[in-house]
């Protein structure tokens, strides 16, 4: 099995935040215990789907990465739900003071390497 296919068998075997955490800790992400973020000031029409979400990271420097798992209550969720969600917590946590519009300085790779999975 190729890491990629270890990394799409992770994804596929998530059931919890624990197991989100397990996968970016495996991937070599300084990852913390999970924080539940506080969503109620989010608009009603955000929140519906939303039953929980949790801070894994939040990494500042040269390329800022946070992960935030979100729990939803149905298995399924249309498009305008999520885009209705992100808009509003994107609101609430920027990226950066530009909104998360900074623009891409430096190169970027061409070839992604992914560490590997192998235990």
């Amino acid at each position: 099995m190729t890491d990629l296919q270890r990394i799409e068998q992770a994804i596929k075997e998530i059931r919890s935040v624990d197991s989100v955490r397990s996968l970016f800790e495996r991937l070599g992400y300084p990852v913390i215990n999970p924080l539940p973020e506080d969503i109620s000031q989010l608009p009603d029409g955000a929140r519906q789907p939303v039953v929980s979400v949790y801070r894994l990271a939040d990494l500042s420097g040269g390329s800022p990465v946070r992960i935030f798992p979100v729990e939803l209550n149905h298995p399924t969720i249309r498009g305008t739900d999520i885009r209705r969600f992100l808009e509003a917590f994107y609101r609430r946590y920027p990226l950066d003071k530009t909104g998360g519009r900074r623009r891409l300085q430096g190169s970027v790779k061409s070839k992604w390497e992914l560490p590997s999975l192998t235990q």
